[in-house]
């Protein structure tokens, strides 16, 4: 209630419900405790050792006031409703005394630890690790990859076991599944970034009217070989890449196609070639090597 005055939780009327009535009745007198109690009660299903330990000396210092001469008058002013559990001291107690040994316990083994490196603990680290390391949202196999060789290293026996096995098996599963995807990433960016590149030379020779043809007395620029050698390593991942590398195949298809173009023959140059042939086609007709011979 507000301003500490006391209230009830809910009204009955008796002449309604009879059966309600008892109810309310168990309920006062089975749930309804003391502050020092309820507290220590509720203390009892925490891991909280200090609370604990708090809540029960508040309850042991309240049964020491009730045996004080003061005992009458606090009677007076307990509220007739709440009654103690009895029991709950005791069950507190042992509480106090399991949750005192495990603090202990876990003290100890911290000490332990930082001193030196156990095989249990080793064990322990290396098996956390490579769980931690199956469920990683970075996915990264690099990490995966070094927490299964720890593992065989560190627990050489206990990877024998068909349920280690399977752990490992799943996780080799993943570095394979995560390195693809990484390197599939890679390419992808590779890819896009040489296609661009190869993309932008062939812009600047057309700007210049030199595509596809090569400017006269230099040689024709073969298609960029790391371009070519970047497109074969992406056999595995052609269903990943998808337009991105079909794109870039077209690309270079049309870079080898002009590289293997040449200029046309001048008309000079036709002449120069034909001079030889004609002279001799003059030379014939005067000489009479092309007349039909005479048949009588």
């Amino acid at each position: 209630a507000e301003n500490g005055s006391a209230a009830e939780a809910f009204d009955v009327e008796a002449r309604f419900d009879g059966e309600l009535v008892s109810l309310v009745e168990d309920i006062k007198k089975h749930v309804l405790l003391p502050e020092a109690e309820a507290s220590v009660a509720m203390r009892l299903v925490e891991n909280d050792l200090d609370e604990l330990s708090k809540a029960l000396e508040a309850l042991r210092q309240r049964k020491r006031t009730e045996n004080d001469d003061d005992a009458d008058l606090a009677a007076e002013e307990e509220d007739p409703d709440l009654v103690p559990e009895p029991g709950l001291e005791d069950e507190a107690q042992k509480r106090v005394h399991l949750l005192g040994n495990r603090r202990r316990l876990e003290e100890g083994l911290r000490k332990l630890y930082s001193e030196k490196e156990t095989d249990e603990e080793n064990h322990y680290k290396s098996n956390l690790a490579l769980r931690e390391s199956l469920a990683d949202p970075t996915f990264d196999a690099d990490k995966l990859q070094v927490a299964i060789d720890n593992f065989f290293r560190l627990c050489p026996f206990q990877a024998k076991s068909p349920a280690a096995k399977a752990l490992v098996a799943r996780a080799r599963i993943l570095v394979e599944l995560w390195t693809f995807r990484r390197r599939c990433g890679e390419l992808r960016h590779e890819v896009l970034y040489a296609t661009k590149a190869a993309l932008k030379w062939e812009a600047k020779r057309r700007a210049a009217e030199t595509w596809p043809y090569a400017p006269k007395g230099t040689e024709a620029e073969a298609a960029d070989p790391c371009f070519k050698e970047l497109l074969e390593q992406t056999q595995e991942y052609v269903g990943e890449l998808g337009f991105v590398l079909q794109e870039a195949k077209a690309v270079l298809e049309r870079h080898e196609w002009a590289s293997l173009q040449r200029p046309p023959k001048s008309d000079a140059f036709r002449k120069d070639n034909m001079a030889g042939p004609l002279m001799s086609l003059r030379l014939g007709e005067l000489e009479g090597w092309w007349k039909r011979p005479q048949v009588d």
